[in-house]
């Protein structure tokens, strides 16, 4: 299943933390803050992995941050 991930940076979510979500179906599937770190935006591919998804192509900027196209490790 393609799946859609997102960045959102902190700036933007009013956290201390960026953060990534994985969507399907225009549903959330699982998301997670970001170690304080993580490079944006190649350095959320481990915290993709580690919330069982890969990506499948490059990061691109959006208007809230950045998103890319992942699929299910599951």
């Amino acid at each position: 299943m393609t799946l859609g991930a997102f960045i959102l940076p902190s700036s933007r979510s009013g956290s201390v933390l960026h953060h990534v979500f994985v969507i399907g179906g225009g549903e959330l599937v699982t998301d997670r803050p970001l170690a304080c770190s993580t490079r944006i935006p190649d350095g959320a591919d481990a915290a993709l992995h580690d919330l069982g998804s890969a990506r499948l192509d490059e990061w691109t900027e959006a208007a809230d941050g950045w998103r890319c196209t992942v699929q299910s490790l599951a």
